[in-house]
């Protein structure tokens, strides 16, 4: 069953901190999405 999720939801489950990383909004955004559907 789908639901919505928001960005803060993605970026509180899998987002890092303290990472040094630099992404583009969108590919950040992509990557979350990735870990959330990964984990399903």
């Amino acid at each position: 069953m789908a639901r919505d999720i928001t960005l803060r939801e993605l970026v509180g489950r899998y987002g890092d901190f303290h990472s040094d990383k630099v992404f583009s909004l969108e590919a950040y955004k992509s990557y979350l999405l990735n870990c959330y559907v990964d984990g399903q």
